[in-house]
């Protein structure tokens, strides 16, 4: 069978909220996770009074006063390049090594306005989006956390690079909820 009737074929059996795009024949040896060269993830956060009804599965909902998406870019660069990110990994993982690569680390802003909650003149979503080689047990999700600390002016945007240093979970921000994160894009040799 080929690539483009593989697609044709498994999408006639999906449910319609879930879709194949593309499909490449491999060697035999391939395995898609230890394979992979790097991988992005995007966290979505709605910074609103009121969440909207379209986007409460999508999102994690930050009400209360702008989120300082400006300190929030300056720490999520801080991220970027080589750490130890045992400060920001979830519990109960048993792995040897805790340092990691992230390439890109960045905040981005804005999106379609038919969801409605715009207020002094800023679109109430907010996404962050990193891709790295490889991401500890909850690590995109907690950086989020940490990066709405600073969002909400608790914390400097120093303290994130505090936070890596430490290697230790308690300093970090909470673990933002799994709604809101999503894999964008596996990329391959």
């Amino acid at each position: 069978m080929s690539a483009a009737s593989l697609v044709s074929a498994i999408n006639a059996r999906l449910p319609a909220t879930v879709r194949v795009v593309d499909a490449t024949e491999v060697e035999e040896t391939f395995h898609a996770r230890f394979h992979a060269r790097s991988k992005t993830y995007r966290y979505r956060v709605w910074n609103a009074e009121v969440l909207s009804p379209f986007e409460r599965r999508y999102a994690w909902h930050v009400p209360g006063p702008a989120l300082d998406v400006e300190a929030m870019a300056a720490a999520a660069s801080l991220v970027e390049g080589r750490h130890d990110f045992a400060s920001m990994q979830g519990s109960g993982s048993d792995i040897p090594s805790t340092e990691r690569t992230v390439c890109s680390s960045r905040i981005l802003q804005g999106g379609d306005d038919s969801a409605g909650g715009r207020r002094e003149g800023l679109h109430p979503l907010i996404m962050y989006e990193i891709s790295g080689e490889g991401f500890l047990r909850h690590m995109v999700r907690t950086i989020v956390g940490t990066l709405a600390e600073v969002g909400r002016g608790r914390r400097p945007v120093a303290w994130v690079g505090e936070v890596l240093a430490a290697k230790d979970r308690t300093r970090a921000g909470p673990t933002a909820p799994a709604a809101g994160l999503f894999l964008v894009r596996v990329d391959y040799q």
